[in-house]
């Protein structure tokens, strides 16, 4: 009986020690397989995990571009300076009533006179723009004809055109040609036009002395009447609230191109200027400077130069 517990008792031990023997040949093979291997130049394959990643330029986002100014005449443009560098300006068709819009309106300000953000007002058919007055950088006041029934409305903005509002009040110290009723709006009356052709309302005249170019020529309400200011050839015109009064004349013996001259509140010539080109559009004066919109783009001249 001794002899068989000695015997039962040695049996797990000789398992445990085949299995032991057994490992160390399997892996004394394996590592003798790699040396083999190595020696032959073989290399294990390598899986590394893939962290790179493709870089692609994202395509590039046009930027919005405002829609081009229609072609105009001088009758269908406004031009407006708010203080030393931001400029307003406007351009439409004429509205008729009952018709579809010919020409989509435009209404554009700068910060430099070189580029223009659209500030046409969005979600009002603006169909004309009577008259385009800055107040300030942020403030302007357009009066338009909106709709097919050509309704004219008075707009304000109060943040630099990216929103504009029905502003019922009456028009701030100019005037606007309405030349489908034949009228001049003023703040205070609606004055008869001096003539039956295309007439523009100067931007910057006083509203009790309004100005207009009416067919070359230009006019002043004084004392209930149209005075005509004998000049010929008037395509644009900018006056100031002190009565002075700055003209654009093309096709004219004095220059060949467009004469600038400045008008004294007493009808005197304080100054004038040559400058070629064509196409005036508008003009605006402020001091010493005189802004010139043409169909070429926007410049400015000099009194002094």
């Amino acid at each position: 009986m001794g002899r068989a517990r000695v015997q039962f008792a040695l049996k797990p031990l000789l398992t445990w020690a085949g299995v032991v023997v057994l490992a160390v040949v399997v892996f004394a093979l394996v590592m003798a397989s790699l040396q083999l291997g190595a020696a032959a130049g073989e290399q294990p394959e390598r899986r590394p995990v893939d962290l790179a990643v493709e870089l692609v330029d994202p395509e590039p986002v046009p930027t919005e571009e405002p829609p081009a100014l229609p072609e105009l005449s001088p009758s269908m443009a406004s031009l407006s300076l708010a203080d030393e560098t931001v400029l307003w300006r406007a351009a439409a068709a004429t509205c008729t009533v009952g018709a579809a819009a010919a020409t989509p309106v435009a209404m554009e300000r700068s910060d430099d006179a070189q580029t223009w953000a659209a500030v046409t007002p969005a979600g009002i058919d603006v169909r004309e723009v009577l008259w385009l007055q800055a107040i300030n950088a942020a403030t302007a006041e357009a009066v338009v004809r909106v709709g097919p029934e050509c309704e004219t409305q008075v707009l304000r903005t109060f943040t630099g055109g990216d929103f504009w509002q029905a502003y019922p009040a009456s028009i701030t110290g100019a005037a606007a040609v309405d030349a489908v009723a034949g009228v001049l709006l003023t703040p205070t009356a609606e004055l008869p036009l001096p003539c039956e052709a295309p007439a523009r309302a100067v931007s910057g005249a006083p509203a009790a002395a309004p100005v207009v170019v009416c067919a070359g020529q230009v006019a002043q309400w004084i004392s209930g009447v149209w005075q005509p200011i004998a000049l010929a050839n008037v395509v644009a015109a900018s006056a100031t609230a002190d009565g002075a009064l700055v003209t654009a004349r093309e096709a004219v013996a004095e220059c060949d191109g467009v004469l600038l001259q400045q008008w004294g509140a007493d009808g005197a010539n304080t100054a004038q200027l040559c400058t070629p080109g064509s196409g005036v559009l508008a003009v605006q004066a402020a001091g010493s400077t005189v802004w010139i919109w043409s169909d070429t783009g926007i410049e400015t001249v000099s009194w002094e130069s």
